[in-house]
């Protein structure tokens, strides 16, 4: 997908790109997370798995729908729970 329309996802869903960055902090004490680091995962910049995934979580979409072959053992994760599911 492309970067605007990750953010105008993010942004139908009542959310910012400092709003993922904030419930990733409030969630994972461990490892803070800047705006900055949201934006570059949107703008496929920077590869964070966590940010990727709370992404999804928050649009409701999957990662491979997201970032298309960027995060394989994601999509492997996606496709084994899907498969679970059914």
């Amino acid at each position: 997908m492309h970067p605007e329309d990750i953010k105008a996802a993010i942004r139908k869903q009542g959310h910012t790109l400092a709003s993922v960055a904030a419930s990733l902090r409030a969630r994972f004490h461990d490892a803070p997370v800047t705006r900055g680091a949201v934006t570059r995962v949107v703008q496929g910049e920077l590869k964070s798995r966590r940010i990727a995934q709370e992404i999804a979580r928050i649009t409701g979409r999957t990662v491979r729908e997201l970032w298309p072959g960027k995060y394989p053992e994601l999509e492997e994760l996606e496709a084994l729970r899907r498969a679970r599911c059914r």
